[in-house]
């Protein structure tokens, strides 16, 4: 399955494919062995409301939409675990036509927060991890950062912590070519902090939601995209020593409507 682009038009080519119909992404194609899961999956897939604050042009809005089902996708994969069992999915890029070529899609932070609730109080611990990607060229790059807190909010408005934080760099080559010794070597000798920064254009958030009272529901996950650094409800500030995670209190009351509102849907199922 590919396109070509003949001049001002995109051809889809394709050989053994599923093709079906959809109510947000019209007509979809897909091949390989989560075809069928990936079929039920996007039916049950939704767009929450664009943010007031947000007015993204059509490439952004895609891209944005591109990435808030890649999280559904992996929600599915952790609440059913098929995709292990017909080996496919873990992990998504995004692609999108510009300049007249396929591109990958980049500048993504992933950030997962843990949500706990007993169906009258909803307590959100604070970012345990991000994941940034990034590309070099053909080369995905991956720093994957995880906090500890240091000390306790000295301030309200917004919520602000100083973490420590640990990074690794995980690299993924092309499947077309190896990564040759001297760009792995330039890569990870790279500062991280300074070329793979945490503020990112895409800002995914990941919330793993548990019941306590209803274990019947499971673990959840919910999934958002903002987006622009300057609308981000989390801002960044890395230093040599840590990381300053400024959180704006309106946005940490959103996620918890946001839960909120999952949870009374899925208690009404």
């Amino acid at each position: 399955m590919g396109y070509f682009l003949q001049e001002r038009h995109v051809a889809l080519f394709r050989y053994k494919c599923l093709e079906f119909n959809d109510k947000i992404f019209v007509d979809v194609t897909v091949a390989g062995t989560g075809s069928i899961d990936f079929e039920k999956t996007l039916k049950k897939f939704s767009i929450p409301p664009v943010l007031k604050s947000e007015v993204p042009n059509p490439l952004v809005s895609a891209a944005s939409q591109a990435l808030l089902l890649s999280g559904f996708l992996l929600q599915s994969e952790i609440a059913n675990q098929r995709s292990l069992e017909q080996f496919y999915g873990g992990g998504y890029e995004v692609l999108t036509l510009i300049n007249r070529k396929f591109q990958k899609i980049d500048s993504i932070t992933h950030l997962f927060w843990l949500v706990r609730t007993d169906g009258k109080k909803i307590s959100i611990s604070f970012t345990y991890k991000a994941i940034k990607c990034s590309y070099v060229d053909d080369i995905l790059v991956m720093r994957v950062t995880e906090f500890q807190e240091r000390k306790q909010p000295e301030t309200s408005q917004p919520a602000y912590q100083n973490m420590n934080a640990k990074d690794e760099i995980h690299i993924v080559e092309p499947i077309y070519r190896p990564i040759r010794k001297d760009e792995y070597k330039q890569l990870v000798s790279s500062p991280l902090r300074t070329r793979f920064p945490l503020k990112s254009r895409f800002l995914c958030q990941y919330m793993l939601v548990s019941h306590l009272e209803k274990p019947q529901l499971s673990t959840q996950v919910l999934c958002r995209v903002d987006l622009g650094q300057e609308r981000h409800g989390v801002l960044f500030e890395e230093t040599p020593n840590g990381m300053n995670i400024a959180i704006n209190n309106h946005y940490m009351n959103e996620m918890a409507l946001l839960v909120a509102e999952k949870l009374r849907n899925e208690l009404k199922n």
